[in-house]
């Protein structure tokens, strides 16, 4: 004898076909501009959006500003964000559905990857630390970026009260060719030259002593940190060519 299919069965196909177009959504990237309406919601839907996904990861290890990524805190917490700021081992980003006050510095490991939908970028070549070709005394040869001429700094620091970044301007230092320094804002001078086997600028005397100046990956600017009573938190300064 013929048996008709329940009702309740013959809708299941149906549901899953209005299910698909909403798993394959979640692939999209998500426009950062729309807010989230609390840390818990944006936590979650960064969960969900990268569960059981493998997450793309630039070619070369290093990610780019503008980059849309995952970020994982120190509570095993996850989120969306951009990189606004890339160093040598650590980023800036911003996060995602947030106001712009709203910034961390993660170290790489922190970034598990682009966020979903994202293509990962190709790798390119090494950052040039090539010698400046001009008669520059050996102990003070500055690499294609780091070399003479006048920066003007910034200097980022924590402001507990406010839970962000704030930032202040530091003027500008000159760095001769003849491997001296002149920082007018402190009226103090000294000597600088360039460590290849740690590709940093090595500052003695003056203000700047102890401090080195490293390249900010793919960027004309520098970082320059100055020593403090920890040796694990120095001064940062970011500087670019006056």
């Amino acid at each position: 004898m013929f048996m008709s299919t329940p009702p309740r069965f013959r809708l299941i196909p149906a549901l899953l076909l209005l299910a698909a177009p909403t798993l394959a959504a979640a692939q999209a990237p998500r426009d950062p501009a729309v807010p989230y309406a609390s840390w818990g919601e944006a936590q979650r839907e960064a969960a969900d959006a990268i569960a059981g996904r493998k997450l793309a990861r630039p070619a070369d290890g290093r990610y780019r500003v503008g980059d849309a990524v995952i970020v994982d805190d120190e509570n095993g917490k996850v989120y969306r964000a951009h990189v606004i700021l890339a160093e040598d081992t650590r980023y800036r980003v911003r996060y995602d559905g947030f106001g712009p006050e709203n910034v961390r510095y993660y170290d790489a490991a922190r970034i598990l990857g682009y966020q979903p939908g994202v293509v990962a970028a190709p790798a390119s070549a090494p950052p040039s630390h090539a010698a400046s070709a001009s008669a520059v005394p050996s102990s003070a040869v500055p690499s294609s970026v780091i070399g003479p001429g006048k920066w003007g700094c910034t200097e980022s620091y924590w402001r507990v009260t406010k839970a962000t970044y704030d930032f202040e301007m530091r003027g500008s230092f000159t760095l001769a060719a003849n491997g001296t320094y002149d920082y007018p804002g402190q009226g103090s001078r000294g000597r600088w030259r360039w460590d290849a086997a740690t590709s940093a600028v090595r500052f003695t005397g003056g203000f700047f002593d102890g401090a080195r100046a490293v390249r900010i990956e793919d960027s004309n600017r520098i970082r320059l940190e100055l020593p403090t009573n920890d040796p694990q938190r120095p001064r940062k300064w970011s500087c670019g060519p006056v």
